[in-house]
């Protein structure tokens, strides 16, 4: 499992998302998914203040991954918005949690990309998952018009 943060340049380019976490130095789970081979980067989070059932908790912890804020990044922006220079720094209990568990979360990833295609084709949004789902901002990559 790789974690890296996004750069400047993914948030001033998104600064008007207000789905988007915006805090540059969270660490984000990047993971290929087979979903039309787009990359999804999803945030790590060390506090979850509330109920979802779209994330992947940590055991014992308030932290984990969550799949509602998650971004798409193009092939051709890999290199603007993914900043592999600095590597962050992650929780021991994060660290060992997700180590050797990069097959389960891309099925997770992909579980969650499903469902949110499928509310929003069908226009369901019982729980407001559209409303704050950071996806919402990446139809066209994700093929949604």
């Amino acid at each position: 499992m790789k974690f890296h943060f996004l750069t400047e340049q993914f948030y001033a380019d998104y600064a008007e998302c207000e789905q988007i976490l915006i805090k540059d130095k969270r660490p984000y789970c990047f993971s290929v998914c087979e979903i039309d081979n787009i990359l999804v980067a999803v945030p790590l989070r060390s506090n979850f203040n509330k109920y979802n059932r779209y994330v992947m908790r940590v055991p014992h912890t308030n932290g984990g991954l969550d799949f509602t804020k998650a971004v798409v990044i193009s092939d051709e922006n890999r290199n603007k918005y993914i900043n592999s220079i600095t590597n962050p720094t992650i929780r021991r209990e994060d660290y060992r949690f997700f180590l050797g568990k990069e097959y389960v979360v891309m099925q997770k990833v992909k579980t969650f990309i499903k469902i949110y295609k499928k509310r929003y084709e069908n226009k369901i949004d019982d729980n407001s998952l559209l409303e704050y789902c950071s996806l919402k901002y990446f139809h066209k990559e994700l093929g949604l018009k």
